[in-house]
């Protein structure tokens, strides 16, 4: 039985080392390994510049599954900053706008994420150079150039983390005199060369207040309806605007006219069909109730310039507190203001019957 045994575990021996492979281990194929390797390795993750210098996406190694596609993620960046303002109070996002241009992309950041203590970060940003401007009521107060946006990175560049775009800035104080009516109807405008609106000011106190930056020196347009704009050079600090009156113009109806007895109130509206130092027209629009005209009597205005107008006309069904035009029409454009003669300008129009199923 013992014999039976060994003689069993020599054949198996002899078995197991006849289909060992003894032979010597040749080289790898140094080429084909290199290739190998290389469908393991993305081109796009193989150094730091390359992933920079790639507008659309990095790849993600991940093993293959069948009729899932392989996951992506994209390279943006983001930017982060702080504006800190000279007062130091809060930051109104109705007044102050941060914008930002680069690749494919020109959005006031305020839109996404501008905070009340000044921080702001926009985010998912194609790499490459952008530039960021501070504007308040439409003036451009600072501008940071070639702020670089890294892929996968926060950007914080040192010029905007504090960024104070007041720092230099020059400020002009308007006082308005000549009795221009209400306050909210003045208007001052910054204005470069014949149309190029840059900006409006702001009030303060009794004054208007416009800031531009170092270096820039704009003409500032005063407006008000019923007097003549005034355009005067920038000057640093105090200025007294004094306004004059427009000329006097008489408007009459050729006819006496109906107002659909629904309308409680009517009201025109008379404005120049064409700008003024580069201000659209209706910014001088001169209002009047329609009683008299409609009736045929004589209505006096005072308009900033002859030349062409429209006349438009509002409806209020209601007769409570305030005004709800409900029905709005243009009754007359084209109407030309003449020179004043003897101190005044005659102008007739024809009106139309105010009625809300006039067939006219």
């Amino acid at each position: 039985m013992v014999l039976v045994l060994a003689a069993a575990l020599v054949i198996f021996a002899v078995i197991w080392l006849m289909n060992q492979d003894w032979s010597t281990p040749s080289e790898p194929n140094s080429a084909s390994q290199t290739e190998s390797q290389a469908e393991l390795v993305p081109p796009e993750a193989s150094a730091l510049g390359s992933v920079a210098a790639e507008p659309e996406l990095i790849r993600e190694l991940l093993p293959p599954i069948d009729g899932v596609p392989q996951l992506i993620k994209t390279n943006r960046g983001s930017l982060s900053g702080q504006l800190i303002l000279a007062d130091e109070g809060a930051i109104d996002r109705f007044v102050w706008v941060l914008r930002l241009e680069g690749p494919g992309y020109s959005w006031p950041i305020n839109s996404l994420t501008l905070n009340g203590d000044g921080t702001f970060h926009a985010q998912n940003l194609e790499p490459g150079m952008y530039d960021a401007t501070v504007e308040r009521d439409g003036l451009v107060l600072s501008t940071v150039e070639q702020i670089v946006v890294a892929a996968q990175a926060e950007s914080k560049d040192p010029r905007i983390n504090p960024w104070k775009p007041e720092e230099g800035s020059r400020e002009m104080r308007i006082q308005i005199s000549g009795s221009p009516g209400r306050r909210g109807d003045t208007n001052v405008w910054a204005i470069e060369g014949q149309n190029n609106i840059l900006g409006h000011a702001r009030w303060e106190g009794d004054n208007r207040i416009l800031q531009c930056p170092a270096g820039q020196a704009p003409d500032v347009v005063v407006i008000a309806p019923g007097y003549q704009p005034q355009r005067i050079p920038w000057q640093d600090g105090d200025v007294v605007v004094t306004l004059e009156r427009g000329f006097e113009v008489e408007l009459q109806a050729t006819a006496a006219v109906q107002m659909d007895p629904e309308i409680k109130r009517g009201w025109f509206s008379i404005q120049p069909d064409f700008p003024l130092h580069g201000i659209h027209g209706n910014q001088f629009a001169v209002g009047f109730s329609a009683t008299d005209l409609i009736a045929g009597k004589a209505v006096t205005l005072r308009l900033p310039a002859v030349g062409s107008y429209n006349l438009r006309f509002d409806g209020d069904v209601n007769d409570g507190p305030g005004f709800m035009p409900m029905y709005q029409t243009v009754i007359q454009n084209g109407i030309q203001v003449p020179e004043p003669d003897s101190g005044v300008a005659h102008v007739a129009v024809v009106l139309p019957n105010l009625l809300r199923n006039d067939p006219q």
